[in-house]
């Protein structure tokens, strides 16, 4: 089984397949950007190892729903809920070593190779 399946299969309860990125990718482009990567210095942000903690922090957003984005073309777009997606962040972040978890609100980015997940806000 692929990366790719183990990731739909773990978040299965709600998932789709984004056959079409445009919404995604508009969404995104909100996000202030810097070679190639978030401007991190432009946006509220904390970092997190431990995922309660973040899920407590973020509990307005945990049944919103989220895309999931890799940096890879050939990897489609995924959209599900963000405590599902937290619930299974290992499955996710394997899906690549570069991925954004995002809306409209709020921005996820894993700081590979570690497990912290960097949080950021437009708020």
């Amino acid at each position: 089984m692929s990366l790719f399946l183990e990731c739909c299969d773990a978040l299965s309860e709600d998932v789709e397949i984004m056959h079409n990125s445009d919404l995604a990718l508009s969404m995104f482009n909100k996000y202030p950007m810097r070679l190639n990567n978030i401007d991190w210095t432009k946006i509220f942000y904390k970092d997190y190892e431990d995922m309660s903690l973040l899920l407590d922090d973020f509990k307005v957003y945990v049944d919103d729903k989220v895309f999931i984005m890799p940096d890879d073309k050939d990897i489609p777009v995924l959209k599900s809920n963000l405590r599902l997606v937290v619930y299974n962040i290992y499955e996710v972040m394997a899906l690549s070593p570069k991925l954004f978890i995002f809306n409209k609100d709020i921005v996820l980015y894993p700081l590979f190779p570690t497990y912290i997940i960097r949080v950021g806000t437009l708020i």
